[in-house]
């Protein structure tokens, strides 16, 4: 894929969720913002675009944790076997996804308790370079899509500029450069008429000079047959340039699959190193601690990964992760005591790693003893 078409494809995913009003994160995560009462770092999550991957995928998993249900009664007003009944939008949603070219990911997730596994989707930004008209579908599927109704009818959102769309002006003016092009051709297939005026004056040309032109039109065979077995004499070069190619065309597939494999495995250390720090920060007699393995499915596969659960007395505080490759960070984790919840974000550093709180872009500090004290003295007391 060239690199100005994703570029573009980035630059669309972008604009198409500042256009329409929904909430952008540094992943470009297209989200229905929640009110204005919640935090502004969640909502019903449509699609993310991955800068790494280059790719649009969906996380169905976030449409039904506890902490989505309880928010969506207190936002829409219903009680949630009310708000269960998203699910045929949900299902709905994905069809029309993988009718434009998106294809099932994962292990499948059981949606709200039910047997039925629902597969995510995804869809790298290649599939749409032959085919932009795809992505003008996919920007009006977004804006008109079931869950878009379901939260519309229950009226906490509504999309904005749905007269406009972001893909005219990202991929509007190649599509009419692609249109230009034959036009181009024509000119050049015109050129050759110019060579008929040149007989014209030939036919002027004493009979003495034409014979001279017949003689030296004679000599000059013989002198491209020398070039032509000199160039003859340069094939074996290019067979030795042909034998140094088969080596490197396994190179980028090895690569990629170690990257992976580094990066989920420095993911999970990180997270079981994290926690200890907590458990020793939080070493008291009356805490007690207790590991749950939990499956999680992003962008680095189908894997394992532990949840902490701290009981503080009459509290209890849950260190759950939930996805990588968010805020421009490794990882996040949720940490939720009751009605209370905030965010652990896994940085890259030059030579290390590094967890911050993380409230929202502007209120962020290092997770340190310290701060985790503020963090929960600030929310048993409330």
């Amino acid at each position: 894929m060239s690199s100005m078409i994703e570029k573009k494809v980035e630059q669309f995913a972008q604009e198409l969720i500042e256009l329409h009003g929904f909430r952008r994160n540094n992943g470009f995560s297209c989200v229905v913002p929640d009110t204005n009462k919640f935090p502004n770092n969640e909502g019903v999550f449509l699609w993310g675009f991955s800068q790494t991957r280059k790719r649009f995928e969906t996380k169905i998993e976030k449409f039904h944790t506890d902490t989505r249900i309880r928010r969506m009664e207190k936002m829409i007003g219903v009680p949630a076997k009310e708000y269960v009944k998203i699910l045929p939008a949900i299902k709905s949603y994905l069809d029309s996804l993988k009718a434009l070219g998106f294809e099932p990911i994962g292990k499948g997730v059981k949606m709200f308790e039910g047997e039925e596994k629902v597969f995510n989707v995804q869809a790298n930004a290649s599939v749409f370079e032959n085919n932009l008209e795809n992505l003008k579908k996919f920007e009006k599927l977004t804006l008109n899509n079931p869950i878009i109704k379901f939260v519309e009818k229950h009226g906490y959102f509504k999309v904005d500029n749905k007269d406009k769309l972001a893909w005219d002006s990202i991929f509007g003016n190649i599509k009419n450069s692609k249109k230009a092009k034959p036009a181009a051709t024509k000119k050049s297939v015109a050129k050759p008429v110019a060579k008929k005026t040149t007989k014209a004056p030939a036919a002027k040309v004493p009979a003495a000079k034409k014979s001279a032109a017949k003689s030296t039109a004679t000599k000059t065979p013989v002198a491209k047959k020398p070039a032509a077995k000199s160039t003859a004499t340069k094939t074996p070069v290019a067979k030795k340039s042909a034998t140094t190619k088969t080596p490197t065309k396994n190179r980028p597939k090895n690569t990629s699959k170690t990257t992976s494999s580094q990066t989920r495995n420095t993911w999970v250390n990180q997270i079981g190193a994290m926690y200890k720090r907590m458990q020793s920060w939080l070493s008291k007699p009356s805490f007690v601690f207790n590991t749950v393995t939990n499956r999680l499915d992003d962008n680095l596969g189908s894997y394992d990964v532990e949840t902490l659960e701290i009981s503080m007395g009459e509290h209890q505080i849950i260190l759950k992760p939930v996805e990588t490759d968010v805020f421009g960070a490794v990882g996040r984790i949720d940490v939720i005591s009751g009605n209370n919840k905030t965010m652990l974000l896994l940085f890259s550093k030059t030579k290390s790693y590094q967890w911050e709180i993380w409230n929202s872009p502007d209120d962020r500090q290092t997770l340190n003893k310290s701060n985790v004290d503020k963090l929960l003295a600030k929310w048993f007391e409330s």
